[in-house]
Formats: structure tokens, sequence, C-alpha cells
């Protein structure tokens, strides 16, 4: 597949078993990756609620390659692997950002699927008030053997993966090798202040943006003058009904940030969770998050750090447990019983931070200019 903006005015749905059949985006001489846009498909669901018909790249078949492409404003999840005939999938090396739900789902015993080097950003559920636009989510059921390596999620609505399951389907395992989570679920992200506040450009590919725009012409131009304004009275349509910005950004925002959640009440000690070099900061509330799980753990060079808590994992059967590392949580960890998070020295933490910092800034710079950063290591641990 080759070009700049590809125009999308409807789902690509992949649906033929054994397929065999690989999509890949072709690099541009200045070293951009095409992007599908589905802004028109998104059109047609604004102030609306959306379904599996709105997802951008639907596979339920096997055997697809869905590789080197940009997914954008999807008016539901970005791409979505469902059902028990979707088995042996590759995504490697894709950006899904701006898209109206989860960036990137696998769901409904969707089995054997290998999710590689995926970048998940910006994405915001407005309509249902950010409680469903996940970085990742592979839950409701998805089947054995999902891996997720070289995957980071970021300034997501919700949070960076969950893996929520309802009763009777759950997610029996789910493997996360070299990810990375931070700043999901904060909603001045979307309606352009985290932005302002931190000294950069309006992101006019946000929908919520978008959609201050057309409540207020002058805002784009007040924004870049240096003027921060949000336009007042009810019109943003949404499952509560038409609001206020300040009522979405405030008791409505339905936004949970946390980066790695783990399961559910109904994920039980039969499930397994294995993460080996996985990192999460900068998250309002959790970074490894047991959501009401108890699911068995195995965890091996993790780190957190300046998140509301770092470790709230208490309830979790522990059968790995090496290297884990944390500081600066708001709040203690909650770790099970006999597990001890070790502390770096002052001088390591700020090596961390400085490392992280540096290759977070290096992600998004290259992600902002269409270019599919690759299996980028933080070289922390």
């Amino acid at each position: 597949m080759k070009g700049n903006k590809i125009a999308c005015d409807g789902q690509i749905a992949l649906s033929k078993a054994n397929a065999n059949v690989q999509i890949i985006g072709v690099q541009n001489a200045d070293g951009s990756y095409p992007e599908l846009n589905f802004s028109d498909f998104m059109a047609k669901y604004i102030g609306k609620a959306s379904s599996d018909a709105a997802v951008g790249v639907r596979i339920y078949g096997s055997n697809y390659t869905l590789q080197n492409l940009i997914i954008e404003h999807a008016p539901d999840n970005g791409i979505q692997i469902k059902g028990k005939t979707a088995g042996n999938n590759k995504v490697p090396n894709c950006i899904v950002r701006y898209n109206n739900g989860t960036g990137l789902q696998v769901t409904a015993g969707a089995y054997r699927n290998t999710i590689e080097a995926v970048y998940s950003y910006r994405n915001c559920d407005v309509y249902t008030r950010s409680g469903n636009a996940d970085g990742f989510a592979p839950k409701l059921g998805a089947g054995s053997g999902n891996t997720f390596t070289y995957c980071y999620a970021w300034d997501n609505s919700d949070g960076g993966w969950d893996s929520f399951d309802k009763v009777g389907d759950v997610t029996p395992d789910i493997t996360y090798t070299n990810c990375a989570v931070w700043n999901n679920g904060k909603p001045d992200v979307f309606t352009g202040k985290y932005d302002f506040d931190h000294k950069k450009a309006l992101d006019e590919n946000l929908h919520l943006v978008q959609l201050i725009k057309v409540s207020d012409g002058s805002f784009a131009s007040n924004y870049a003058k240096g003027k921060f304004a949000l336009p007042s009275g009810n019109f943003i349509k949404t499952d509560a009904g038409t609001i206020r910005l300040s009522a979405w950004t405030g008791n409505s925002f339905d936004g949970n940030p946390n980066s790695f959640k783990l399961g559910s009440v109904n994920s039980k000690s039969s499930v397994t969770r294995k993460l080996s070099y996985c990192l999460a900061f900068d998250e309002a509330k959790k970074g490894f998050d047991n959501n009401n799980s108890s699911v068995t753990a195995y965890l091996d060079y993790c780190v957190a750090f300046d998140n509301g808590c770092n470790y709230y994992i208490q309830p979790l059967i522990i059968k790995a447990w090496s290297a884990v590392q944390g500081f600066a949580g708001k709040s203690g960890d909650k770790l099970p019983s006999g597990r001890s998070v070790t502390t770096p020295s002052s001088g390591s933490q700020s090596a961390i931070r400085k490392s992280v910092g540096n290759t977070k800034n290096a992600i998004i710079a290259n992600c902002q200019a269409n270019e599919i950063p690759g299996k980028i290591g933080f070289n922390i641990y």
C-alpha cells in the first residue's frame, strides 16, 4: 500500500479464514508511512453511539498481516481483532491514533495474535465520555496466546492496557514484553489544555478540539496567541445528553488513568498475565493495577515511577518476581505477601527519568512526523 493520506469512508473488513494476506504500507521517501484516514467515516458518527460496524480495520479472519500503517480517526476502535475465527494474525509496526475508541482491541475468542511495535495514542471516545478508549484492550474473553511486544500507549482517554472480563468470559492469558505506558486518562489532553500548558502547538487532530473549534471559531487563533479559553454552553453530545465541556472534563469524565489493568473481579487465579521489561510512569492513579482481579502474574524486570500508586496488585498470585523496581509513587504500593519492590538510589532515579524522558520524546516526535519508530527499548532494566 503506497501513498501519504488514504481516505477511507467505511470499514476495512478482513474476514477470510487462513487468508495468508499481507497488507503492508510502503515507506515514503521522506521516511513517513501511509495513513489510513477514516475522517469521512467518523463524520457519520459525530454525537452518536458507535459499535463494531464503526471500527476502522476489523479482522475476524485468520493469518492476516497488517504492517507499516497508520490507522487514524476511526469512529470506534482503530483496529479490532474479534472472534474465535480470528487467530494467528500479526500487526507489526503500526500507529493507531485519534480514534473514537480503543486503539487496538483483541476480544471474543481471538487467539494467538502477535502485536509488535504498535504505538497507540490520543484515542478518545467523546460520546461515551472517555471510558472506552484504551491504548490496547485484550479483553472480554479474548482467546489464548495473544502477545504484545515493544508496544506503547500514552495520552489515551481511558487506560493504557485494559483486560476487563465479564462473568464466564475471561481472557486466559496475555504476555507483555518491552511495553510502556504513560499519561493516560487525563481530560485536559483532549481539550488542548495539556499541550497549551506544555507550550505545544494545538493538536487539531483531537476530535474534541475539532468540536470546540466548531463552537468557538476563535479558539485556534486565540490558542496561537497564547490565550486559552474554552467555550461555555451545552454543545458536547454524549450518552448522558448534551453537556458542557466543564462537565465532560469534570464529574462526567469516565476515563481511568491507569497503565496496565490486568483483569477484573471476574479474572481469577486460573488467568495468567506475564510482564517482562515493562514500564509505567506518570499515571494519575495506578501503574500496575489488579483492577479488582486475582490473576496469577509473572513480573520480571518491571519499573514504575511517578504514578499515583506504582504497584496496586495485592490479591495477585505471584509465580515469578525479579528485578521489580519502583519509586516516587504518591501512595504506597499494595503488594502480595512476601513481595517487595526495589527502590533505586537517588542517582539511579535521576538517570532513569532522564533516559525515559529522552526515549519518550523521540517516540512522540517520530509518531508526529508519521514515522513509525519500530522496536524501541527504554534501556533502563
